[in-house]
């Protein structure tokens, strides 16, 4: 699975926009878990009304009948986080360069004394 798919099925979330009662000033934006599962087809919704973040079709992603929250920032996700890590690896180790790709990665991230 590509990183930018991962980031894409974990992290999708509904994005509520809060305004100001009668006034287009917006004061506060909440990111809720979704619940998604084999049958789901998520669309993304236009900025500004409320909706997922993004489009993404877990039937490509789930198999069976389980069902999964999306992490909104919270860790809610961590139960999905655990399958697509036990199903699914990084296609960059597809590639002839894909390993220094994420080991390049993961010296921005963490540093060298937390790859070793």
């Amino acid at each position: 699975m590509r990183p930018s798919d991962f980031k894409r099925a974990l992290f999708n979330a509904e994005i509520v926009h809060i305004f100001e009662a009668g006034t287009d000033k917006l004061i506060e934006i909440k990111a809720k878990p979704l619940l998604v599962d084999a049958k789901s087809k998520l669309t993304a919704t236009p900025k500004g009304t409320a909706g997922p973040l993004y489009s993404v079709d877990y039937s490509k992603i789930i198999s069976g009948s389980e069902e999964f929250e999306t992490d909104a920032g919270s860790n809610q996700g961590y139960e999905f986080r655990q399958y697509l890590m036990e199903n699914f690896y990084d296609s960059r180790l597809d590639s002839k360069s894909g390993r220094k790709a994420i080991q390049s990665e993961m010296l921005e991230e963490v540093g060298v004394a937390k790859i070793d």
